[in-house]
């Protein structure tokens, strides 16, 4: 990831018309059955705070593999395509004192993922209340993924917030299971049926979006199938995966 940001690497054309052809056929079958298809790519934490990377990294190309593949599927092809970069650097620097990526983890924290998710909801016709309109309660933590994989903690090291009164309605969370999927309903949002096929960086994106929803389903790759769309009855079907995982729009194609 962090060389994937420094811009050490980028797709060849061969890989980019491939990922081309796998979303545009993707989108194609949707659109036979009416639903709305959003590719939404969330940034690695490297891209949006790389001044803290070890100093022997230095920036090899301002144009990342992500950023030459949003360019190339947004000239080449229809595919509506989120990948809420600049809102998150732009925040960043409006923002100073709320922090967007865990400190300890190598994922965006609930702050983070608002950002995200106002992106997602402006590109489907939604506007959310600004990071700064709405209540953020600081949360202190000990770990984080990178905490767990040195077998340390770290007392109150991690910085992450509890996000309410978006808006004055009510999201009741139905399912909560990390392996399969989160389901939630709001009354009185959206009625569009949103189903997001998702990975981690979908835990904190989850809770924002859906109150703009009145049903939303998240399921994670682990437990994916394309039949679960259409059983659901999708009205807007949304590919989350994170900028590291890229490579894997190789291997995926609704059919």
């Amino acid at each position: 990831p962090i060389e994937q940001s420094l811009g050490y690497w980028v797709f060849t054309d061969e890989e980019l018309n491939k990922i081309a052809d796998n979303l545009v056929s993707t989108q194609r079958v949707l659109d036979n059955f009416g639903i709305e298809f959003v590719l939404f790519i969330a940034p690695n934490k490297e891209t949006i705070y790389n001044e803290y990377l070890p100093k022997y990294y230095s920036v090899q190309n301002e144009i990342t593999s992500v950023d030459q593949l949003v360019s190339f599927l947004r000239e080449k092809t229809s595919i509506r395509v989120v990948y809420p970069k600049e809102e998150l650097l732009a925040s960043k620097s409006e923002f100073p004192d709320i922090l967007l990526y865990h400190k300890l983890d190598t994922h965006w924290n609930n702050a983070g993922a608002y950002v995200g998710a106002s992106s997602l909801a402006r590109e489907l016709g939604i506007e959310m209340p600004e990071l700064n309109e709405v209540r953020l309660d600081k949360l202190i933590g000990s770990s984080g993924d990178l905490t767990n994989m040195l077998n340390i903690a770290i007392e109150n090291g991690n910085i992450d917030y509890s996000i309410s009164e978006i808006n004055n309605l009510t999201t009741e969370c139905e399912i909560y299971d990390f392996q399969t999927e989160f389901v939630y309903h709001t009354s009185g949002a959206d009625q569009r049926k949103l189903f997001v096929k998702r990975d981690s960086f979908s835990t904190a994106l989850a809770p924002s979006l859906a109150t703009q929803f009145e049903n939303s389903k998240f399921v994670h790759n682990y437990s994916f199938d394309q039949q679960q769309i259409f059983d659901y009855g999708t009205n807007v079907f949304v590919l989350e995966l994170v900028e590291r995982n890229i490579k894997e729009l190789e291997k995926f194609r609704i059919s």
